[in-house]
């Protein structure tokens, strides 16, 4: 008898429920994408941070998961599903809360997504500038370049065109994107054009000034100090210059060449400033009259009015480092035949769009 009774019992403990408790534990890999604070079930779990993983043991089935961001902006909250034959994983996704998303490559920050309706160049530049979001205000229209930049094609982001029709993009950052055609602030060929870039193949097209079929705005801005990220910049501007040119007129010493693709007033300034050539390295943006100084009525060899046989590479407007006419705007100077303004213009600093960065240094210094 004792036998039999002690036989029930294994039997019911094997099958009974601690074995059920046994069979229902499971655990979870909690991970985040930013630094938090967060509650598995409503209790307490401590701070989390992203290079911190939790691992923590639970029962099978759903369980409610709640984050705070620790300055306490972003909420957020999941629901998953543990499972007792295999570790869940699961990502905290705080910053898909965030209106933006900064590249970790370039140090840019883009709107999450573009402005969601048919826009002409005009109006997409005019979207941009006039832009308050996130707390920052300074957007502007990205270079074809910053744009190609963020264009992935293992990435692929279900969408679709104006037009209904299904597409995937291959687009950074899970931007959400309304339309795969995005214009840039950089001036296609021929003339009263402007270059569009499609995050469905990766082409850049140029496409006229006043259409704005399916092109859409995604604005992009600089998200730290000029100073202290722009060294990146230079490294990906053509540092093929072997040479300089010094104007016998004013001992000033120029790169012989510009910066090779289209900048904003800050890029170009932060382009000179990080320059090393020749030997030297205190190089800046020449004034408004120091770039005057070296238009040359006689056309040269390139097209361009401009002495010393300088290189322009396409953009035929030059920064100045002399303020312009308005808050917020600097003069830029014009190298081809002189028109009633004498090739000086005053142009908004956020402005890409054919500008570029001539460097100047004091010859002997």
């Amino acid at each position: 008898m004792k036998r039999i009774l002690c036989f029930l019992a294994v039997l019911f403990f094997a099958s009974g429920p601690l074995a059920v408790l046994a069979q229902s534990s499971a655990s979870l890999l909690i991970t985040t994408d930013t630094d938090c604070t967060w509650k598995l079930d409503g209790v307490a779990q401590g701070k989390l941070s992203v290079d911190d993983p939790r691992v923590v043991k639970t029962t099978a089935g759903d369980h409610i998961i709640q984050a705070v961001s620790e300055d306490g902006k972003l909420n957020w909250t999941g629901t998953v599903t543990a499972d007792p034959s295999a570790q869940k994983m699961v990502k905290i996704a705080l910053s898909d809360l965030l209106p933006t998303w900064t590249d970790p490559a370039t140090g840019l920050m883009w709107t999450k997504k573009d402005n969601g309706s048919n826009v002409d160049w005009n109006q997409a530049v005019a979207f941009c500038q006039n832009l308050s979001l996130g707390g920052y205000s300074g957007w502007r229209l990205p270079t074809t370049d910053e744009l190609e930049a963020i264009y992935d094609p293992s990435v692929e982001i279900p969408g679709h065109w104006p037009n209904g029709q299904a597409a995937t993009w291959h687009v950074k950052g899970n931007l959400m994107l309304s339309s795969g055609w995005q214009w840039t602030s950089s001036g296609g060929r021929p003339s009263g054009k402007a270059w569009y870039f499609s995050f469905g193949t990766g082409d850049r097209l140029a496409h006229q000034l006043g259409s704005g079929d399916f092109r859409r705005a995604l604005c992009v801005r600089d998200s730290v100090a000029v100073n202290s990220s722009e060294k990146k910049l230079v490294k990906i501007l053509p540092s093929d210059m072997s040479s300089n040119w010094t104007d016998p007129e004013t001992g000033l010493m120029w790169t012989s060449k510009d910066n090779g693709s289209d900048v904003n007033w800050n890029r170009a300034s932060a382009y000179c400033q990080n320059l090393s050539l020749g030997g030297y390295s205190d190089w800046r943006m020449p004034t408004i009259d120091e770039l005057q100084a070296i238009y040359e009525p006689k056309e040269s060899d390139q097209g361009w009015h401009i002495k010393g046989n300088l290189k322009l590479t396409g953009g035929f407007l030059i920064w100045s480092s002399s303020r312009g006419s308005a808050s917020g705007e600097a003069w830029i100077f014009d190298f081809l035949p002189y028109t009633d303004d004498d090739g000086r213009s005053s142009s908004q600093l956020g402005l890409s769009m054919t500008r570029r960065a001539l460097c100047v240094h004091r010859s002997g210094n």
